[in-house]
């Protein structure tokens, strides 16, 4: 059982969630599963998609698809043993040990097993499934046409658009064509329509329609990135490196720097700078190449990119027209 606080746009918890997961990782290959690809679109291709919805006026609204890994089948024969916190009760149900779901009738405490028909978060295979099953849906269902040089974006032939990230998806088009796509999608999903795209992917989108532009910023992820690596009352940095600096491997007699911090600390980096912080990416392709042994003097680096980032955490890249 995995708790998680889903964050908003403003950085605090919009949502508290709990999942029922698999240990994946205890799944022998070619027996409880054969294919684990679950291609997503990448940063660029969605800046690009936005660009032009932008420019020319589209709607571009956001939706969830609600517990997406549960709609997909899988054919293999795969067993669960629940967590501690379920039993069974009298009349053959699983439920919380406590009597939740209104079932006053008592629960056992003995382990309780059951056979898996549809696909659960942990499962080598669950996201496969559930994209092959999504793709199929669209297709069949909407005409839709996969691009044969980019995952997770369907088009169709008046140019509505949708994008997917797992359970996330953009539709983008009229609004004849949206409410069309929502409507189609609907029909075999449960979805949660969260209309005019706000925040995606811990970025937030704003619009200006009047001057045809979007605008991409992820200051609350930054500013919890900061919190997280203690960094967020640093020194302001005007630049994300030191002038002529100049890194190498660590030498032997050189201090090393805990290495699963820094490793944590440049992903983090690495998200920000592919998704809306390109001022950032030179340095942060710079740090991340002593990952496997980092020294005091590399995380020295990782600490300057993280105070130029606390500097300037509310800038904005502006997706659109020009000024002409």
């Amino acid at each position: 059982m995995v708790l998680k606080e889903k964050l908003g746009e403003d950085g605090r918890v919009a949502q508290f969630k709990a999942h029922l997961v698999a240990h994946g990782f205890r799944q022998p290959p070619c027996v409880d599963f054969i294919n684990t690809y679950s291609p997503t679109i990448s940063f660029p291709v969605i800046r690009m998609v936005l660009w032009k919805a932008a420019a020319e006026d589209k709607e571009i609204v956001q939706l969830d698809i609600v517990s997406a890994f549960l709609e997909s089948k899988i054919p293999e024969e795969i067993y669960l043993q629940l967590p501690k916190e379920f039993g069974v009760s009298s009349r053959g149900k699983i439920v919380l040990q406590d009597g939740y779901n209104g079932d006053k009738s008592g629960t056992r405490t003995t382990n309780v097993v059951v056979q898996l028909k549809k696909g659960l978060y942990g499962l080598r295979q669950a996201g496969c499934n559930w994209y092959n099953t999504l793709e199929s849906h669209l297709k069949k269902e909407l005409g839709m046409e996969s691009s044969k040089y980019e995952a997770g974006i369907y088009t169709t032939g008046s140019d509505a658009t949708i994008i997917l990230w797992v359970d996330d998806m953009l539709l983008i088009g009229s609004k004849a064509e949206v409410t069309w796509m929502k409507s189609a999608i609907s029909k075999r999903f449960k979805i949660k329509d969260l209309g005019n795209v706000k925040f995606f992917l811990s970025i937030l989108v704003e619009r200006d329609q009047h001057k045809r532009r979007i605008y991409l910023s992820q200051g609350a992820y930054i500013k919890n990135v900061l919190t997280r690596f203690k960094m967020e009352n640093s020194k302001a940095c005007l630049t994300p490196m030191e002038p002529k600096s100049k890194l190498r491997n660590r030498l032997a007699e050189e201090e090393a720097t805990e290495k699963h911090q820094y490793q944590e600390a440049v992903g983090c980096l690495t998200y920000a700078a592919i998704t809306t912080r390109p001022d950032i990416t030179y340095a942060s392709a710079l740090v991340v190449q002593f990952s496997a042994d980092p020294s005091t003097a590399h995380w020295a680096a990782v600490k300057r990119i993280l105070s130029y980032l606390q500097e300037t955490q509310e800038l904005r890249l502006r997706l659109g027209r020009g000024e002409n």
